[in-house]
């Protein structure tokens, strides 16, 4: 019961809908949108199969009934804790493809059987194009999900850092940082920021580091390179977010504006995907990476 309240509550703050309305433009950026609107069209139609079954209005083999309920039910299963939390995330939504692949595929079989029952030879020719062009999309999103991988921004970042003077000089980093050689620095840490993340939830206190000082922390600490991603500071964009978090939100906004005069940016590393290319993201990857120094 705590997990799933957990659950419910995690990331109260991050302004999301709970799933029942949020969760279909993650799930469309997980699966792409060939598969989505295949995946949706194939509930959808069995739903209305199995009531119409029910009803005695049409005919469904007994082996195809019961394995579609099984998949429809194993599906709603899975989802139910997502329905009513605020925390969901594309990787979450995995375990739903190899049952709703296997529901799309009765799906395309049953409408290819429906149309030659009623000899509606166009059928089959639109379903087998619309069905080669659907993989053909889903072929480019695989190829632009590979080109994310691959260039990171955080592998040049990785590079670039290997090359700054480290001798004598503290580096902090934030939540999705580049690779760091730490021996190479006098200090080398996470930034010590905390986010809310459930109800009542607070600050930690009497750590190695106090949390959530913003610009005079850095200074106290004697911080002499910055590294932040946009994963982290994307998050200051999100209301709820500042309003638990004003230090470090007014801090980064302003960094990022240029309007702090004691660190100046170093190096800024970003990585766009072609433009005839399908636009995907994915989480945890490929966050532009930003380096500051500290101005003496």
């Amino acid at each position: 019961m705590i997990v799933l309240n957990n659950l419910r509550s995690y990331g109260f703050n991050s302004g999301s809908q709970i799933g029942l309305y949020g969760q279909w433009v993650v799930f469309e950026s997980a699966v792409g949108i060939f598969a989505y609107y295949l995946f949706i069209l194939a509930f959808l139609w069995f739903t209305v199969r199995l009531f119409l079954w029910k009803m005695g209005r049409v005919s469904m083999e007994k082996a195809l009934v019961w394995g579609v309920i099984v998949l429809m039910l194993t599906i709603l299963i899975f989802d139910l804790p997502y329905l009513i939390s605020i925390n969901y995330i594309e990787r979450y939504f995995i375990p739903f493809v190899p049952f709703l692949s296997i529901l799309g595929a009765l799906f395309l079989k049953d409408i290819v059987v429906h149309a030659k029952g009623r000899n509606w030879k166009f059928v089959q020719p639109v379903a087998a194009l619309l069905f080669s062009v659907g993989i053909a999309y889903s072929l480019l999103r695989l190829v632009s999900i590979s080109l994310l991988f691959m260039n990171d921004a955080r592998i040049p970042a990785t590079q670039y850092l290997a090359t700054v003077r480290g001798y004598g000089k503290g580096i902090e980093y934030t939540l999705y940082p580049p690779n760091i050689d730490k021996k190479r620095f006098l200090h080398a840490h996470n930034y010590p920021i905390y986010f809310v993340e459930w109800e009542n939830d607070s600050v930690p206190t009497g750590g190695r580091f106090e949390y959530n000082q913003g610009e005079k922390g850095l200074l106290d600490r004697d911080t002499e390179y910055f590294v932040i991603d946009s994963f982290t500071y994307g998050r200051f964009y999100t209301n709820s977010i500042c309003e638990t978090t004003p230090v470090e939100c007014n801090f980064f906004k302003r960094l990022i504006a240029g309007n702090i005069t004691t660190f100046r940016l170093l190096k800024e590393f970003t990585y766009e995907l072609p433009h005839y290319l399908p636009h995907v993201n994915i989480s945890a990857v490929n966050p532009d990476i930003l380096i500051f120094e500290r101005v003496r």
